[in-house]
């Protein structure tokens, strides 16, 4: 995915611009990570922006090669098997907390919900600002009538910054629509939380080819909505797409 962002065949960027925009405050993807590596490890992608296109074709294939080398590393193979181990084990904890929630009420509104900063904005959230507006807007979701529980997740994208993915459950009986949600809880992100630098979208009414995170309503008694929930938890799990903060 980040080499087809280079277009290496046409004109790559200074591999070194990406570098700048590394945090040294979390732990990346296991694959962004093993780039950040492997171009730490090759000072001519460092240097290269001064160079000729057909050089800097050269680059990218020994950065290429580089990386190809160090993801047959044992090392390498060893933190991809953790954090694998680790989503699966997020996974199982994710839908045993909400199958328990499903088992008290027996019927459940699932609302998908994605919180975003404008693009002239993303790049300059902080972790902790980011954490702060995520608290905010959640304290804001518990305390709508028919709330049961949540699921988040922060991720960082090159293009997108920081942004939010959160799953919530909904009272199925008290509550019969996304729609009133979705809306409500946006327009508080976007004019109270972030005074209007953030925006939202709504996965229910997003692309066709995003239509299985469109959950609604999840029975107890119904293995094909409660498969649905699963597919959407487990989008939320993945062991390529998450930051992990680095404490002291």
């Amino acid at each position: 995915h980040w080499f087809s962002e280079y277009k290496a065949c046409i004109n790559p960027p200074s591999i070194l611009s990406y570098c700048v925009l590394r945090r040294k405050d979390v732990f990346y993807s296991l694959e962004i990570e093993l780039f950040f590596e492997a171009v730490e490890e090759n000072e001519k992608a460092l240097g290269g922006d001064g160079c000729l296109l057909v050089e800097k074709k050269l680059i990218m294939n020994e950065l290429a090669a580089k990386i190809y080398e160090k993801s047959l590393s044992s090392s390498y193979k060893a933190r991809s098997r953790e954090r694998k181990k680790s989503s699966k084990k997020r996974l199982k904890s994710y839908f045993d907390y909400c199958y328990k929630i499903l088992g008290n009420n027996s019927r459940l509104l699932v609302v998908n919900i994605d919180f975003h900063y404008k693009k002239d904005f993303s790049n300059g959230i902080s972790e902790m600002e980011a954490k702060r507006h995520r608290d905010e807007i959640l304290e804001y979701v518990k305390n709508t009538e028919g709330y049961l529980g949540y699921i988040c997740k922060l991720e960082e994208g090159l293009k997108k910054g920081i942004h939010m993915h959160l799953l919530v459950m909904m009272n199925g009986h008290r509550r019969k629509s996304s729609y009133t949600l979705v809306r409500e809880w946006g327009e508080y992100w976007t004019s109270t939380v972030t005074g209007g630098i953030g925006y939202y979208y709504d996965c229910q009414a997003g692309h066709p080819m995003y239509a299985w995170r469109n959950v609604g309503k999840v029975y107890y008694a119904n293995k094909e909505t409660i498969d649905k929930l699963k597919r959407a938890i487990s989008y939320l799990t993945k062991p390529d797409q998450f930051l992990l903060v680095k404490r002291n």
